[in-house]
């Protein structure tokens, strides 16, 4: 968790496709032509489970439903794919995303008003983990001051889930609850949001089953959270330690997009499973994510353009399936600079 890199670098060229007895057995391509290659033969390599540990038994109030309950379009495999993919395009097409660009900055701005006089902050408790539940939340339409209970169910899943079946069911119940009671809520009284949107929308002239609603709604939640603020935690990590880097972006504002595109290659925090559907030999559009990291790395580097960690030894990273940092306290000259008019 504290440096994969060397440990990718080993394996790319003494064991490419690495095998662990681990979490119930599993193989990791780790060069870009196998993980390429896997990617594109969907008959092979199914995405029907996208977990690298088993699932837990299901139990709990929601037992019944967990059967039908996935995350479509990643759980989805041809034909289902195509179709599961373009009933969230809309929600996630450029324009479509433009329009959290000013209240995501104004979140920005507002967690680091909240600590830019004391000269020091935690780039990932209390800045990048705040920025995507509050935006994904304004998406569904879902109450802003539950953005707490939401980071809770997160990491209940992807994160202390991973040892704790208990928890990781716990949390799975509590989602699959919460997004139940929103359908029934949208049914009654539909609004401008994404969970209104699904209701309304059809398959192949269907309406949009309750179970794949919520499954949609649960991939958002659990796949936009995690990851970006992973993401954005892990890049401002990053430019802590490289004052080269955040003088480039300074001077050279044109090459923001080549940039966020760099920061998503060199921390791209998920690994995603595929399951083998028969004996194999392997080895002989822009999105909101985007956007959160670019507006969380841009504002932040606008009001504290120069910080350090405070102590790297401190710095604390989750691993699992998303990683990304979780403690990362930094240090800098208090009240640097105000929030731009």
């Amino acid at each position: 968790m504290q440096d994969p890199f060397a440990v990718w670098d080993e394996l790319r060229d003494g064991c490419p496709i690495a095998h662990t007895e681990r979490w119930g057995g599993s193989w990791m391509p780790t060069t870009y032509a196998d993980i390429v290659a896997i990617a594109a033969d969907v008959d092979t390599f199914s995405s029907r489970e996208i977990l690298v540990t088993p699932p837990p038994a299901e139990q709990g109030a929601n037992a019944d439903a967990y059967a039908n309950v996935a995350a479509p379009p990643i759980t989805s495999d041809p034909p289902n794919h195509h179709a599961d993919r373009r009933l969230i395009l809309p929600g996630f097409a450029p324009k479509a995303v433009a329009k959290y660009e000013e209240s995501a900055r104004a979140l920005c701005n507002r967690l680091i008003d909240g600590f830019i006089e004391s000269g020091r902050g935690d780039i990932a408790e209390g800045y990048a983990q705040q920025i995507p539940v509050r935006i994904i939340a304004a998406m569904l339409g879902v109450p802003q001051e539950r953005a707490d209970e939401f980071t809770g169910w997160v990491r209940g899943v992807l994160e202390f889930g991973l040892t704790d079946p208990a928890a990781r069911l716990a949390a799975r119940d509590s989602i699959i609850r919460f997004f139940m009671e929103q359908i029934a809520l949208r049914r009654a009284n539909p609004t401008d949001d994404l969970i209104s949107e699904l209701l309304a929308s059809g398959i192949d002239g269907k309406p949009v089953p309750d179970h794949q609603v919520i499954g949609t709604c649960n991939l958002l939640l659990l796949a936009g959270v995690d990851t970006t603020w992973s993401s954005i935690g892990a890049s401002l990590w990053h430019l802590a330690q490289r004052p080269d880097h955040r003088k480039q972006l300074r001077e050279h504002p044109e090459i923001w997009p080549m940039a966020i595109e760099e920061l998503l290659r060199a921390f791209a925090p998920v690994t995603m499973a595929r399951v083998v559907t028969t004996d194999v030999e392997i080895g002989g559009c822009p999105n909101l994510a985007r956007l959160e990291l670019r507006v969380a790395v841009q504002t932040w580097l606008e009001r504290i353009p120069e910080y350090e960690l405070e102590n790297p030894a401190e710095v604390r990273w989750a691993g699992g399936q998303v990683r990304g940092p979780r403690h990362a306290p930094v240090v800098f000259e208090r009240g640097t600079r105000l929030a731009p008019a």
